[in-house]
């Protein structure tokens, strides 16, 4: 009976927490992921849990993320990334190389001296394309250790907040000492450059914030959408479908690469099913995905070991913030070169290192409300290429 009453309760708490993030605003503030963590472990560090209760979060933390990659990819619309080009392609490009550069030689610099390091540097891939959906999909290719997961969420929270202050505050007038303004907007919503034909509708980001909208309004008004329960359905049943499919194919590959061949064949199967519109109509499956995060979250951090983080090695902030600043100066050094624009500049790096949720939020800092679709597109799609980088660079790394 205990067994039941565990599962009930790490599937159904995170809707408790989004409620009271719903109600109270500070807690909104502080964000569900946090909050998941937190009370994970404190739970996890009670001795409450013995070794085999603890086999019901640690099954929840595996089984969660593949059932959350294709909820989160269905509503991905690969058509729209023709709408990228000009300067918002070369941002996107120099974004990556900058990620690519910093991870690599972060490695080589600190991760050498953390455990399996070689994973952290292919997390730290994954979060700065994709951010933490990412992060948790690649633990689980990569059967990454939980207090390393942890540890680095932990150091990536608290950096990126400095970022986000950065953004907010001076990124903007710092950047146009170096970086050339944003192309003036004329009256159709277009500019007098290629790189913001993305922009041809002054509404059109209203409707992807809704679409990516984590917060806890939106998990709300996907509650009280009974009307729409039908397209979850239909999406947990092609999810199930998927990830069968998925877990046949890791069977014929040798045990060692079963993990990441499963989650990089569940990314794949979930974008080729994004292509077809009826999928990509599906209401709520992101905000479903999102969810399942959570549900991971509270497991994952039901496992973390309160002293190892407490004691945790001082190298894994080091690159931590490495990979941050270092993938954000190259950023910004290769559009100085090729005279991208600061705004670009800024909301790209937003989109890669702190995911598609903070976009409009910068853009308002910005006050500039035509980098948002771009913003968008290109965090939606980190979150399509950032397992197959993550995997990619974690295996030649080791």
């Amino acid at each position: 009976m205990s067994t039941i009453l565990w599962i009930i309760f790490y599937i159904f708490f995170p809707g408790i927490i989004l409620y009271t993030a719903y109600k109270i605003k500070i807690l909104e503030k502080i964000g569900p992921i946090i909050i998941a963590y937190a009370v994970g472990l404190l739970l996890g560090n009670t001795g409450i849990l013995d070794e085999k209760t603890l086999e019901i979060p640690r099954t929840i933390a595996t089984v969660s993320i593949p059932l959350a990659i294709p909820l989160l990819l269905f509503s991905l619309d690969i058509k729209k990334f023709k709408l990228i080009a000009g300067h918002t392609f070369l941002s996107t490009l120099f974004a990556l190389i900058g990620v690519l550069v910093a991870v690599v030689s972060g490695y080589y610099l600190f991760g050498k001296h953390i455990d399996e390091g070689w994973k952290m540097a292919g997390m730290l891939v994954g979060v700065y394309t994709g951010g933490t959906p990412n992060l948790a999909a690649l633990k689980t290719a990569l059967d990454v250790d939980p207090d390393l997961y942890i540890l680095t969420h932990t150091a990536d929270t608290f950096i990126s907040i400095i970022m986000i202050l950065f953004f907010l505050t001076i990124a903007q007038k710092t950047l146009l000492y170096i970086l050339p303004p944003f192309p003036k907007i004329n009256d159709d919503f277009t500019t007098n450059r290629e790189n913001n034909s993305s922009q041809k509708s002054a509404n059109e980001h209203e409707k992807h914030l809704e679409i990516y909208d984590d917060s806890p309004k939106a998990f709300a008004r996907a509650v009280k959408d009974y009307k729409q329960y039908h397209h979850l359905v239909f999406a947990g049943l092609l999810t199930f479908v998927i990830v069968s499919i998925s877990l046949g194919i890791g069977k014929l590959v040798p045990e060692h690469y079963f993990e990441p061949v499963v989650i990089l064949s569940i990314t794949t199967l979930s974008i080729i099913a994004s292509l077809f519109p009826a999928v990509r109509k599906l209401k709520n499956t992101f905000q479903a995905g999102m969810y399942l995060i959570l549900i991971f979250s509270l497991s994952v951090a039901t496992l973390g070991n309160l002293s190892t983080l407490i004691n945790g090695s001082a190298y894994i902030f080091y690159y931590v913030a490495w990979a941050i600043f270092v993938s954000f100066f190259v950023h910004v050094i290769l559009s100085a070169i090729f005279r991208v624009d600061a705004d670009s500049t800024i909301i790209i790096t937003t989109a890669f290192t702190m995911s598609p949720p903070f976009v409009p939020v910068i853009a308002a800092a910005l006050k500039n409300r035509y980098v948002i679709i771009s913003g968008l597109l290109i965090g939606i799609l980190g979150y399509a290429i950032g397992n197959y980088l993550g995997v990619l660079l974690a295996y030649t790394l080791k």
